[in-house]
């Protein structure tokens, strides 16, 4: 061996260690998010391009999630267009199959697991929308979130809009990265960057989440329909079947379970 290659040989080892810090939050998140009875949330997806200095904002999305064990998802994206339209996209869960729906890519399909159904949706939003839903059901999405959590190193803490953050970062191949911001009390995913670029032309993608954990679902939080305007471009969906909400669940009428308690939730800085 080189004296070169001795000098390198203990910085790649550890470059190649786990952070404990790093995995400990994590474990803590991802246990929160698997065994959460039931969870929503609304938030905002904007992608920037910021070529020779000039930012360009590309997509201005809202969105919201609805979770509630055994089998009730339904995950939504919508947009104003220029001419004042409403375009859509669903991944939701209507009679044991999940089916994605959508007017900003058009299409209609059905899926037997959750993972299909999000990869479908994801190419439009450069992956975030497969963030938290494996967060929420691990088993029925494989594989497909564990990509953002690979390599993470501990950046700093930040608070965010009054709320302190751990800022988790990931660095998976040039010119790319990959951001987040924890809630440093309550291990809540606040917000999320991805970076991908050079000096010259850059894309961001910024997400912000407003989660509430322990909520008391509504049926109608779970069904799907187009509005009368979107109808002209794909066929309505078939109605979907509520499954039940699980503990702390209740129907439309109000009767049964109980509200937890609601977190919000703010963009992250920095990154």
């Amino acid at each position: 061996m080189t004296i070169a290659a001795m000098l390198l040989a203990p910085v790649l080892a550890v470059q190649t260690q786990p952070d404990p810090r790093v995995q400990q939050l994590l474990a803590k998140m991802r246990q929160l998010y698997a065994n959460v009875a039931a969870y929503d949330d609304t938030g905002s997806i904007d992608i920037v391009l910021d070529q020779d200095g000039k930012r360009t904002t590309l997509i201005s999305r809202t969105f919201e999630t609805h979770f509630a064990r055994p089998e009730n998802f339904k995950f939504l994206q919508s947009e104003k267009t220029k001419d004042g339209k409403l375009d859509l996209a669903c991944v939701w869960h209507p009679d044991r199959n999940y089916a994605t729906w959508a007017t900003i890519s058009p299409h209609k399909a059905e899926h037997t697991h959750l993972a299909e159904a999000l990869q479908m949706e994801s190419a439009m939003t450069n992956g975030v929308d497969e963030i938290v839903p494996p967060l929420l059901s691990p088993t029925d999405s494989g594989k497909v979130g564990d990509k953002f959590w690979e390599g993470l190193a501990y950046m700093r803490q930040e608070a965010v809009n009054g709320v302190n953050c751990d800022v988790l970062e990931s660095n998976p191949q040039p010119g790319q990265y990959w951001t987040f911001w924890l809630s440093t009390d309550r291990f809540e995913l606040l917000a999320a960057r991805h970076y991908i670029g050079n000096k010259v032309r850059a894309t961001e993608t910024d997400v912000i989440y407003k989660p509430n954990f322990g909520p008391s679902p509504r049926i109608s939080d779970f069904m799907f329909a187009p509005t009368s305007e979107m109808a002209h471009y794909i066929p309505p969906p078939k109605p979907r079947v509520f499954h039940g909400a699980g503990p702390g669940g209740r129907d439309d009428s109000g009767s049964g379970g109980s509200k937890g308690g609601t977190t919000g939730g703010s963009k992250g800085g920095g990154g």
